[in-house]
């Protein structure tokens, strides 16, 4: 029975990361739809364009993104699995702890 109540948590946590990053993701999908309307803009295409303001937001909300992939993509299990531990014991913003990660490898 132990293996299997192992594996139960083992999904759950893969289902609340899967959530997480989907609440978060929407945010830069839309980043990414409006830079690639800029994009078609900057190539000629007759399209509303957003503020800079707005782009640069975009620019940024990209560049952190694809930091922390990289970051997490780069974790092995055992270190991932201790970095959601520690986001659910303390009450640690995941990205926060991501963030760490990114800044001890600079």
């Amino acid at each position: 029975m132990h293996g299997i109540a192992r594996r139960i948590r083992e999904i759950d946590l893969v289902h609340e990361v899967h959530k997480l990053w989907m609440e978060y993701n929407m945010n830069v999908i839309e980043a990414c739809t409006l830079l690639a309307r800029y994009n078609e803009w900057r190539r000629g295409a007759d399209t509303a364009l957003d503020s800079p303001a707005k782009i640069g937001e975009a620019i940024e909300m990209v560049i952190e993104s694809t930091v922390r992939y990289e970051a997490v993509r780069r974790l092995n299990p055992r270190q991932f699995s201790e970095l959601y531990s520690k986001n659910i014991a303390e009450g640690i913003p995941f990205d926060d702890l991501v963030d760490d990660i990114v800044k001890e490898g600079d």
